[in-house]
């Protein structure tokens, strides 16, 4: 199966690591047209040389990158380990529907107590291709959902978080 994605900015293409990863690498834009929105202020919107991204604040980073992405199945980005847990920068919104043609955008959050720079070129996010099952929902009574799966001492949920323990 192939995914078919055009570059509408100067972007490294994304790419696996290595042939069996699940992720697919995506890499923050190297050309003088990347822009960048802080802090989900669109208004704001600045040429990309690096980001400086203090404690708790955000970034809206274009990728460079549309793609198609086929009925039935939907792109979910993730966090890298290593820029997750060594700067503290995690993914935001992070579902891409099929039928989207835009350019992708990566929304990031630094999490951390330090500021962390994100430079052109570095390796940010990473895609994974999920095949999605389409079931319709329905509203049903409580009694009706405990009776469909003849659940008549439902007590999962009861306690709440934490309820089974740790062990």
């Amino acid at each position: 199966m192939f995914i078919h994605y055009a570059k509408v900015r100067q972007v490294k293409d994304p790419v696996r690591a290595h042939d069996f990863d699940a992720g697919i690498d995506f890499f923050v834009p190297n050309g003088d047209d990347a822009f960048y929105y802080e802090n989900g202020n669109r208004a704001a919107k600045k040429q990309l040389i690096e980001i400086a991204l203090c404690p708790n604040e955000s970034a809206l980073i274009p990728s460079g990158i549309k793609m198609e992405i086929a009925p039935g199945f939907v792109a979910i980005f993730r966090n890298k380990s290593f820029v997750a847990s060594e700067k503290h920068i995690v993914c935001g919104a992070d579902i891409i529907d099929s039928f989207y043609d835009g350019e992708i955008h990566i929304d990031v959050h630094n999490i951390g107590n330090n500021v962390e720079v994100i430079r052109k070129g570095m390796k940010i996010i990473q895609m994974l291709i999920v095949p999605v099952v389409h079931v319709k929902l329905e509203c049903v009574d409580e009694k009706e959902l405990y009776d469909e799966y003849n659940l008549e001492d439902a007590i999962r949920g009861v306690g709440g978080f934490g309820s089974t323990g740790t062990k």
